[in-house]
């Protein structure tokens, strides 16, 4: 028996015990037939009954509050989906082409990586980007201020990032497709944030030259470099239309800051050759972070990759003899796999007639009378070793149990390994990994993030006060509320285990607003100036630009028609601007 339901038991029994006290009081002669005091009954007859009765109402409490679960999971499961799915476990991956590849190869996202038996099972992850593969190495990789060697530089150019990118076979790079450079940030945190925040803020533009004095390096905008991350076709896990994407880059930023380490570079039309240096100018010297930059700090043909597999979940007899059904992904494996999501039911009737049940809370399901919907309900577990569990109710439009006839649903799932990713070793070559279906001209799969920890999703009693927080949290509430408005939202994704997500909500010190003027195809609108101050005792500079890169595209996500948002950074301490992004509309900056 739970301490809750002991709770609502023994609450009970003190309320019948007042009442009958007073009733006692006011009524002194049925009260001693029925031998009432102010706190027990003589009879202990009348004790059993009222003890029975304390019983009975703690249970019809119970069933009254886990009712609005019921409610709130059905609005969150429609609006945030994200946010009642376990976490599972996210990491960073590189793939090593064949040296003798003829051309560019795009290893799609979604490709499966497993590792070695662990357990009796293996982790399996997904890759969550497009990796555009090619016979290129990085030989060289060098950061320097003025005076550097490079072809001629924009004016103002105060630094330099050199990379040598060399063909690892015959075949020169002209003849390869190549039309962009994938970068991910590799080296150490603060490392990797500094370079970031040049990359962010500070770009002058890109030259392409064979060397130093070439003269026909051909010079590009700061524009052809862009970070990736920001769209719906990274998403690090399924994401529904129509539901709020400014939430999903803050759940991601949560799970896995890396992942917003990435920026493409342009290349365009290459020549004829099997070497090509790639100079970026920036408008501001490095700073001390920055000063080991060299192998290491970047990596090519890298992606994100999560903890996700579909699967086909255990069948489900409808017997009509209960009211939800317990869901398993794989019964010989109940510790280390895990439901995540249900993408499809099926309902097969004893008659062989087949119907698809659509969800009960969906958007867009067409109510019709004696049509079976299916709802998800998640349960916590106790063992913080155990990503908790799901049953899956059968229902008809009114939400009551529709499985009195007999049948068997399929339930076609996402499924995670859970806790079992905690297991992989790191470091030295370690975890092995590969492909689970090979493809030709990869050679190797590298691990370059240890796996990050899966996480429950959130208990039942903290429901209702986070739809609450997801749905207070407007345009408006950030004007007035501010600084204690944005905490309050990115402490709903702080997962609690780590010092750095705290410390960044925590740097927020004010957030200020103010109407601005931008150009929306040619025709002058208003939108929203945002000021946001950071406490650099709290944070350093390169965390503090990439934690405002997030933040600005979770403004522009609270944007209406013809409007806009416009993020400049600030630090405490300090009066020049840290950072300034452009007007944004939407997930698309207005350029």
């Amino acid at each position: 028996m739970t301490d809750r339901f002991l709770d609502f038991y023994n609450s009970e029994l003190d309320a019948l015990r007042r009442r009958a006290a007073r009733f006692a009081a006011a009524h002194p002669k049925i009260a001693a037939r029925l031998r009432l005091s102010d706190d027990a009954a003589d009879d202990p007859n009348i004790e059993r009954l009222i003890q029975s009765f304390s019983y009975t109402a703690a249970r019809v409490r119970q069933k009254l509050e886990d009712g609005l679960p019921e409610l709130t999971d059905g609005l969150l499961e429609t609006l945030y989906p994200h946010y009642l799915a376990p976490q599972p476990a996210f990491t960073i991956l590189s793939l090593s082409p064949d040296p003798a590849l003829d051309g560019a190869l795009s290893v799609k996202r979604g490709t499966e990586v497993v590792s070695e038996p662990i357990d009796g099972d293996r982790v399996r992850f997904a890759t969550t980007q497009n990796v555009n593969l090619a016979p290129i190495r990085l030989t060289d990789t060098r950061l320097r201020p003025r005076p550097f060697e490079a072809p001629p530089a924009p004016a103002g150019a105060a630094a330099c990032l050199r990379l040598t990118i060399e063909t690892t076979g015959s075949v020169p790079l002209r003849d390869m497709g190549l039309d962009r450079l994938r970068l991910f940030l590799s080296g150490p945190t603060a490392q990797a944030q500094g370079l970031a925040r040049l990359m962010l803020q500070s770009i002058l533009g890109v030259t392409l030259a064979a060397h130093t004095s070439d003269p026909y390096a051909r010079r590009m905008p700061a524009t052809s470099v862009r970070p990736v991350g920001f769209d719906a076709e990274t998403a690090l896990t399924p994401w529904p239309e129509g539901s709020f994407a400014g939430y999903r880059t803050l759940a991601e930023f949560a799970a896995l800051p890396e992942k917003f380490l990435f920026f493409d570079i342009d290349l365009g039309p290459l020549r004829e050759t099997n070497r090509l240096d790639v100079y970026v100018f920036f408008d501001r010297p490095p700073d001390d972070t920055l000063t080991r930059v060299g192998a290491g700090s970047i990596t090519l043909h890298a992606t994100p990759a999560v903890n996700l597999f579909p699967a086909r979940a255990e069948p489900i007899a409808l017997d009509g003899s209960r009211t939800a059904y317990p869901l398993a992904a794989d019964a010989r494996r109940p510790r280390t796999r895990t439901v995540h999501s249900v993408r499809r039911v099926t309902i097969a009737g004893a008659d062989g007639k087949t119907q698809t049940a659509p969800p009960l809370f969906h958007r867009l399901t067409d109510r019709r009378a004696g049509e079976v919907y299916w709802h998800l309900r998640r349960h916590a577990s106790e063992d913080e070793k155990h990503l908790g569990s799901t049953t899956l109710a059968f229902v008809d439009r009114r939400g009551i149990d529709a499985t009195s006839e007999p049948g068997t649903a399929g339930v076609d799932i996402l499924a995670t390994n859970g806790m079992l990713s905690r297991k992989l070793p790191f470091g030295g070559g370690q975890p092995a990994l590969g492909l689970s279906s090979p493809i030709d001209h990869v050679t190797a799969v590298t691990c370059l993030r240890a796996p990050t920890k899966p996480r429950p999703p959130a208990s039942d009693d903290d429901r209702a006060w986070q739809l609450m927080s997801h749905l207070s949290l407007n345009h408006l509430s950030l004007q007035s509320g501010g600084a204690a408005t944005l905490r309050d939202i990115l402490r709903l994704y702080d997962p609690g285990d780590g010092p750095d997500i705290t410390q960044m909500i925590d740097a927020i010190d004010s957030v200020d607003t103010a109407t601005g003027l931008a150009r929306i195809d040619g025709v002058n609108v208003t939108g929203t100036d945002i000021t946001l101050t950071l406490d650099d005792n709290c944070i350093a500079a390169g965390q503090a630009v990439v934690f405002a890169s997030v933040l600005d595209r979770f403004f522009g996500c609270y944007t209406t028609l013809n409007t806009f948002t416009r993020l400049r950074v600030r630090l405490k301490n300090r009066l020049d601007t840290l950072a300034h992004f452009p007007a944004r509309a939407g997930e698309g900056a207005l350029i």
